[in-house]
């Protein structure tokens, strides 16, 4: 039994390292398509992106993996891997990583999208799935709940919160929610002229990201 468990262990290692070696291959050829740069492994998160506040990377170390940097569409643009542990359905902490906790730990794994422009400005926000699990962007953010008339659908998909409500509510408009309402477990965190994007436990593949990032700049680009 003891021989079987080391050999269930070691074909695990393995089959994880030819995932993360057959992937980060992948990412390479999308990284080409794109016209982008990879940097394969991990590396520490760039102090820019820690200055900017995104409530993702309040929840686990300040380290990334497989950085990919280019220019789309007018956007500069950075992908790269965030991976964070925390008790099941909970938020992720950086500075207490659950330790204290004897439930249920989960790895959490998702590809992030961290946009910037020059001259597109928007007010800040956290729009995130209402089924997504306990999230605390809005609280530490001192942002308070939006919702909209006559919006019943997105209002049960989406929790929008911020505090200049004019300002936010003239960017929502109809064909902006309904772009939205694709892809209804999407993350949105403004930050005036940078933004990021991910969906929740989800690495993307790599054959993915030239139609997720065309998806970002659909949403960047709609008029207010």
């Amino acid at each position: 039994m003891k021989l079987l468990l080391i050999i269930l262990f070691i074909a695990i290692v393995v089959a994880y390292f030819l995932y993360e070696k057959n992937r980060g291959d992948a990412l390479e050829d999308a990284a080409r398509q794109l016209l982008f740069t990879l940097e394969r492994g991990q590396q520490s998160l760039p102090p820019e992106l820690e200055q900017a506040g995104f409530y993702l990377f309040a929840q686990g170390a300040p380290r990334i993996q497989n950085r990919m940097q280019g220019e789309h569409r007018g956007y500069q643009m950075v992908l790269a891997e965030f991976f964070y542990d925390a008790a099941f359905g909970e938020a992720g902490d950086r500075h207490l990583p659950n330790s204290d906790n004897d439930g249920i730990i989960e790895r959490h794994a998702q590809m992030f999208v961290w946009v910037k422009s020059a001259d597109k400005v928007l007010p800040e926000f956290d729009l995130s799935p209402v089924d997504s699990t306990t999230r605390y962007a809005a609280r530490d953010a001192g942002y308070h709940a939006l919702q909209f008339d006559a919006a019943d659908r997105f209002n049960s998909t989406f929790n929008l919160a911020g505090n200049d409500d004019q300002s936010i509510r003239s960017l929502f408009t109809d064909d902006l929610r309904n772009l939205l309402m694709q892809q209804p477990e999407l993350v949105w965190e403004s930050r005036g002229n940078q933004w990021l994007f991910y969906i929740p436990d989800n690495r993307i593949a790599a054959t993915h990201l030239d139609n997720f990032i065309d998806y970002i700049v659909q949403i960047l680009d709609q008029p207010k």
